[in-house]
């Protein structure tokens, strides 16, 4: 665990640590594949070479080029499974011999913003699932806030108009906002209109929730 509940972290900052056996094993299978891709290039070769002096029939000539093929398939495939978790293409680039794939994933941060959530610890053991929320990192200079506005009210308020925002916590202060989106549906219960806000929070005083 590279960042903290609270910290501030840039974009590109890294969050955590992964040590992914899969990443291994995909990489073992690569390397497999790329040696068989080279035998597998090196013996279609060979046919050629024979069949053009009439030194091998033509069905061997085919079952090479046909293994050739497959060869070509699969080193693709293991190839594709590394992109896919996230070993750099630039790394896979390289000849076998440079490559240094390491089996721990880097989880970076794609914005700069607080870290206000963190749902993984140590050790803990963490899958694919796309769904599966790690961090939550948000940027707290601008935070939204949500009113009911009722029904009569409406015609008073408009999209880009400025606001002033009050809470309990700060009775004496009023922050400044900009009307962002006006709802479209009147709550039937309530009869009120949700309405949202933008408010600059540099100072970071207002607290999501």
């Amino acid at each position: 665990i590279h960042a903290k509940l609270g910290d501030f972290i840039q974009a590109g900052g890294r969050l955590v640590t992964i040590e992914s056996p899969e990443i291994a094993s995909a990489y073992s299978e690569f390397i497999k594949e790329n040696s068989d891709l080279s035998y597998a290039h090196r013996a279609y070769g060979l046919a050629k070479d024979l069949y053009d002096i009439k030194a091998l029939p033509q069905k061997d000539l085919k079952q090479a080029e046909n293994d050739f093929i497959k060869a070509k398939v699969e080193f693709r495939r293991t190839r594709e499974r590394l992109l896919s978790l996230q070993v750099p293409k630039e790394e896979l680039d390289k000849p076998l011999s440079q490559q240094t794939i390491s089996s721990l994933y880097q989880l970076y941060s794609p914005i700069a913003g607080t870290v206000v959530d963190r749902t993984v610890t140590p050790g803990q053991s963490v899958n694919g699932d796309p769904t599966q929320v790690l961090f939550t990192v948000a940027d707290l200079r601008k935070v939204q806030v949500i009113a009911d506005v009722y029904e009569k009210d409406l015609g008073l308020v408009k999209v880009n108009q400025g606001a002033t925002v009050n809470v309990e916590a700060y009775p004496d202060i009023g922050f400044p906002a900009t009307i962002s989106t006006i709802g479209d549906l009147v709550d039937p219960t309530t009869r009120t209109i949700k309405l949202r806000a933008v408010v600059n929070n540099e100072d970071q005083k207002l607290k999501p929730g």
